[in-house]
């Protein structure tokens, strides 16, 4: 997922929740017909992520797009199939070894990143430095650099995990040696909310274990040598800033020896410390006390040092004005407090909130609202916050059901954490400190929608409220339920259908584009219309079909087929720019203004109006 840009794209999108679809089909199946009893949480969570799905789904009816909504849908049930699938396994394979099996897959994430910036041959930047500005912060292989960042970030909890937990001390020291790349990886990425998430993880799964002074000491040691790390590359500016530059190459093999040396000295002085300290007696409550105020006297006080007030206001304002300059632009992004526009998408979610509190304007509607309500001339998708989009979109009721799912899942891991044994609190406390984590990540970015990410954390959901983490449940006997079995493959197979049809159909309209470029007419035409044929209620193919048929000089049909796209989703300015297209060739001038003037009211910050 991760090196197919984060299953981002619609079609990749669909394909991964396919394949997770038919593998909870397969996974039934075999097991049929007796089934194991799932505790009320993992029900709970599974209907409210349910109702969710229906409740998007269900917005197609008052939404201006049924497109767009059906493209939620299906997003929201790739997440419930991931929770799903992971329920079905989970009964059978050990929490530890999922535990070990994310963390470990993170962690080649990272180095697969790391290597592409001090091997740039080795690996094609796949067209990033053209179509994103700022593309010289880290962003391979999931094409974002927020959302790579807090990937790395969320194996923190997992790694301290490993580290904190009795065994080898080999074992033990290897698991802390990931943390400087991680935080290396954060600082070229320039990502503060990479920092942030990796901070609430490790902070989350310090208080949640059971013996807190061993993943305390993991931590301290990995954040020293993550200090090391990022201060000794930084001094490298070329290969920080501009990696493709003579000086860049040159200074990358330097940079390699630093992150290798903090890395070394990380692990060797942890592995000395579990070496002089295991099976010593651990420090008593009020050492721990005493800690725990000093560390918290020391957090306030760095606060207060960043004038959090003037820090704030910097936040809320629109971004522009002095870019930071080429050479510095990741340390000085990194420092700054700038939003980049994060307040004004959070605004213009909390007014379209209020415009509709109880259902919202439909799954899928941030972008046209945004693009028409919005301050700021950018082209956006998403809110980038998970509750405030949710408000927005699906209004109260949809937030209830998707705060409520999480809600069940933090509640029901605090419990059975009071009563699990050490290594199932420990465990249990690392897919709970990763999933706090993301939930944090998904309030100031667009997580939810990055598939690599929320898959993680929906993984980490199924663990917590799944017989994973119930030893209880893993020794209840299977019961037998052919009914049950019957009714979840139906469900299972629609919901293929319902993740087929968009995937099939835009896979149709690319094939239309690339024929269209190539100059293939009828074979662009073909294309457009069996995706016309096989998602008829959406705006897309009879947008291509429009695009095909102008091109090939057939205005007529290509009014028409723009005519039906604008039917299926009459907010896409987009839309009626085309239709005004259409009826300027056609002669129709006056119409062609008021189509113009509709695409103006649309979006009209966008730089293609200026002037007119």
């Amino acid at each position: 997922m991760a090196y197919d840009n984060g299953a981002y794209s619609l079609p990749s999108r669909n394909f991964w929740a396919i394949a997770v679809w038919w593998a909870i089909i397969l996974a039934v199946a075999l097991r049929a017909p007796r089934s194991r009893t799932m505790d009320p949480p993992a029900l709970a969570v599974g209907g409210l992520l349910s109702g969710l799905a229906l409740l998007t789904l269900l917005s197609a009816t008052w939404g201006d797009s049924a497109e767009q909504a059906v493209n939620e849908f299906n997003r929201v049930s790739l997440h419930l199939g991931v929770f799903t699938l992971v329920l079905i396994l989970s009964g059978r394979i050990s929490r530890e070894r999922w535990c070990d099996s994310l963390g470990i897959g993170i962690c080649a994430v990272v180095a697969v990143s790391l290597v592409s910036r001090f091997a740039p041959e080795r690996f094609s930047d796949r067209g990033f430095a053209e179509v994103l500005p700022g593309a010289t912060r880290l962003s391979f292989p999931l094409g974002y650099w927020n959302g790579l960042a807090i990937l790395a970030a969320l194996a923190v909890p997992l790694l301290l995990r490993t580290a904190s937990a009795p065994g080898r001390i080999v074992v033990r020291a290897a698991a802390v040696a990931p943390l400087p790349a991680i935080a290396l990886l954060m600082y070229l990425a320039s990502s503060r909310g990479g920092y942030v998430t990796a901070a609430i993880g490790a902070a989350a799964f310090v208080l949640l274990s059971r013996e807190r002074w061993w993943p305390a000491l993991a931590a301290a040691v990995g954040a020293i040598g993550a200090a090391v790390a990022v201060a000794s590359v930084a001094r490298q500016s070329a290969f920080v800033n501009k990696p493709e530059s003579a000086l860049g190459r040159e200074q990358s093999t330097t940079a390699l020896l630093y992150l290798v040396f903090a890395t070394l000295a990380a692990t060797g002085v942890y592995a000395v410390l579990v070496a002089a300290l295991r099976g010593r007696r651990a420090p008593g409550r009020g050492i721990g006390i005493a800690t725990a105020s000093a560390a918290g006297v020391a957090l306030v006080v760095a606060i207060a040092t960043i004038d959090p007030l003037s820090r704030f206001r910097e936040f809320t304002r629109p971004p522009g004005g002095a870019l930071a300059p080429a050479d510095d632009f990741v340390r000085s992004h990194l420092l700054s407090a700038n939003g980049s526009g994060r307040w004004q998408f959070w605004e213009a979610a909390a007014d379209a909130f209020q415009a509709k509190p109880l259902h919202g304007h439909g799954a899928g509607s941030y972008e046209a609202w945004w693009a028409e309500h919005g301050t700021l001339a950018v082209f956006i998708r998403d809110a980038h916050s998970l509750y405030l989009e949710v408000l927005a979109e699906l209004g109260v009721v949809g937030f209830l059901l998707l705060a409520a799912a999480f809600a069940t899942g933090l509640l029901t891991a605090l419990s059975r954490l009071r009563r699990s044994r050490d290594g199932e609190s420990r465990d249990l406390a690392a897919v709970t400190a990763l999933f706090l984590a993301f939930c944090a990540a998904a309030a100031i970015d667009w997580m939810w929608e990055l598939t690599v990410v929320s898959a993680v954390a929906f993984v980490c959901l199924a663990l917590i409220v799944g017989p994973a983490s119930d030893s209880a449940a893993r020794q209840r006997r299977a019961t037998s339920r052919p009914a049950l079995v019957a009714v979840g493959l139906t469900a299972a197979w629609l919901l293929v259908c319902a993740q087929a049809i968009p995937y099939l159909s835009e896979l149709r309209i690319r094939a239309s584009q690339e024929a269209a470029a190539r100059g293939d007419g009828v074979a662009a035409l073909d294309a457009a219309e069996s995706a016309r044929a096989i998602q008829p209620w959406a705006a897309s193919p009879w947008l291509q079909l429009a695009l095909v048929r102008e091109e090939g000089g057939d205005l007529e049909a290509a009014a028409t087929a723009i005519a039906r796209a604008r039917a299926r989703d009459s907010s896409d300015w987009r839309l009626w720019l085309v239709t005004a297209r259409l009826q300027t060739k056609l002669g129709n001038v006056p119409s062609a203004r008021a189509s113009l003037g509709r695409a103006r009211s649309l979006n009209p910050r966008s730089p293609l109006f200026d002037g007119g």
